[in-house]
């Protein structure tokens, strides 16, 4: 599947988080006491960012983590797809992103049963929707960064609607440098 498909695939994954947070479906999972902790968040989406090879998301993700608890070490191992410092808990969920993007999502009944299985209905919801959301923000920043680099064949749509996400991608990475000096 090229960029660009996948690049519409992602919208209509993040269309449907959208709704969902339209409808307080989002707020009702973040704030659910089964949800998924910010350092899970994190490693999750350097993990994909790294499936993704989305330098600008994996750089913002990368200061994000460090701030949710994981050092330096920790982040170059995820970065480097070496998952052997991660906890019993973390590990699952890490493989089953890494699943997903690999997959585009689609992946199988089996792995999404043994992820219900090992987090709940709600914690795996969190998962996905951290998975989407990072998924999403990497098709953007990526579609951005081949269409500037003059060797693409995106067409403009997909290169004037990511504009705005990468925009901020790569402006949050920036405060997050400015607060750590």
């Amino acid at each position: 599947m090229n960029n660009e498909s996948r690049y519409f695939q992602a919208v209509g994954h993040w269309a449907s988080l959208l709704w969902q947070m339209l409808s307080g479906q989002l707020w009702n999972l973040f704030f659910n006491k089964n949800s998924i902790s910010p350092r899970l968040s994190e490693i999750i989406s350097l993990s994909v960012s790294r499936v993704n090879d989305c330098s600008n998301c994996s750089y913002l993700h990368s200061r994000t983590a460090l701030e949710s608890g994981l050092n330096e070490n920790e982040i170059n191992l995820l970065l480097n797809g070496d998952y052997g410092q991660l906890s019993q808990n973390e590990l699952p969920a890490v493989l089953y992103a890494q699943h997903w993007a690999e997959q585009n999502g689609k992946v199988s009944r089996k792995a999404r049963n043994t992820a219900l299985e090992f987090y709940g209905e709600n914690a795996l919801k969190s998962i996905e929707i951290s998975i989407k959301s990072v998924i999403f923000g990497n098709l953007c920043s990526n579609t951005v960064e081949e269409k500037r680099s003059g060797n693409s064949k995106i067409s403009l749509l997909p290169y004037i609607l990511s504009l705005p996400i990468a925009g901020v991608i790569s402006f949050a990475g920036k405060i997050k440098d400015k607060n750590n000096e």
